[in-house]
């Protein structure tokens, strides 16, 4: 039952050791999809003679390693029987140096990435297994375990040094990827830096341009100004001009209204002597009436008439005459009346 219990477990080792290696990569199955890849290849470059020669030449390394193997699993089956009790406890140098170079050919099989030096050496691992449970005897089973503990051992430390290895070499990819990425970035600062500068540089010149035409915009505005001092001079000038003419107006308006005044006072003396002229030849009309009333003497009947004239008929020629005197030497005041108020006043 202890045996069983050791080989199974033996077992279980070896499968979970596979299973990393498959995990990492380190045991590379040659799938179907890279076969036809690498015929296609070969079949578009037109190299049918090294492929057989590529088939031959690995068909037969596997089978010199595989018969490798069995042989050194005999050797070592036969060492263990013909040696004596006591030295089967402690195993051989040579046989131990053997395991190590069976370990690193098997080793360098897995680094080159060959997916049959890994399968072989595997299978070569469980025939010697094999082999040794025929054995029945004691000292068999312990130095098959130092053996088996060796083996695992040993391919414990390579696959982690391979795993360091595999660690370091991404650890320097990552390292290449950031120097790269690092490089890239500084491309782009220097572009964008050069961007910076070009920007720099047209904000200069843009500020120049605008003090340029700071300064034009100064001289335009001093000109504008002249010119409005100018217009505003002239303006006074013309001001000046109309208000001569405005005094001007207003002399003509006065002498118009002087000559309309003169006028109406011409009117009105021209309107006093046509009715002087009338009232005197009223007064003269009336004056030979009474004269030829008083000499001829007329009828009674007319009497009515002579009533009227009663203030007259007591008049003497001497009173007529003074009256027709004081009428022609009448002085008129001027006074500014319209025409028709000198009418009524007459």
């Amino acid at each position: 039952m202890g045996k069983k219990d050791e080989t199974s477990q033996d077992r279980k080792k070896l499968r979970s050791l596979h299973s990393e290696m498959k995990d990492r990569g380190l045991v590379v199955e040659a799938t179907s999809e890279k076969r036809r890849k690498r015929r296609d290849q070969r079949r578009k470059t037109g190299d049918v003679d090294l492929r057989a020669l590529e088939k031959l030449t690995k068909s037969a390394k596997s089978k010199s390693k595989s018969q490798n193997c069995v042989s050194f699993a005999k050797k070592l089956a036969t060492d263990s029987s013909s040696s004596p009790k006591s030295d089967r406890s402690v195993p051989l140098k040579s046989s131990l140096k053997k395991s190590n170079e069976f370990g690193e050919t098997s080793s360098s099989g897995v680094q080159s990435g060959s997916a049959n030096s890994d399968a072989d050496s595997i299978n070569a691992k469980h025939v010697l297994r094999k082999q040794k449970r025929e054995r029945s005897s004691g000292t068999s089973n312990s130095k098959r375990k130092t053996s088996s503990e060796s083996e695992v051992e040993d391919l414990a430390g390579m696959l982690r040094i391979k795993a360091k290895e595999r660690k370091q070499r991404a650890m320097e990819a990552k390292v290449e990827d950031s120097e790269r990425k690092l490089a890239e970035f500084n491309a782009r600062l220097t572009v964008r830096k050069n961007k910076l500068e070009d920007l720099h540089s047209k904000l200069k010149d843009r500020k120049q341009k605008l003090k340029e035409r700071e300064e034009k915009l100064r001289l335009f505005e001093k000109q504008i100004s002249d010119r409005e001092e100018k217009l505003r001079a002239k303006a006074k000038v013309v001001r000046h001009h109309e208000a001569a003419l405005r005094h001007e107006e207003g002399n003509v308006s006065r002498r118009e209204h002087s000559v309309t005044s003169k006028l109406q006072q011409l009117e009105a003396r021209t309107t006093l002597v046509t009715a002087k002229e009338k009232i005197g030849e009223e007064i003269s009309t009336l004056a030979k009436k009474q004269y030829y009333q008083s000499s001829f003497g007329l009828n009674q009947n007319n009497n009515k008439k002579g009533k009227s004239c009663k203030s007259l008929d007591d008049l003497s020629d001497i009173d007529s005459d003074d009256l027709e005197k004081q009428i022609r030497n009448l002085k008129l005041k001027p006074v500014s009346l319209s025409h028709k108020q000198v009418g009524l006043l007459l």
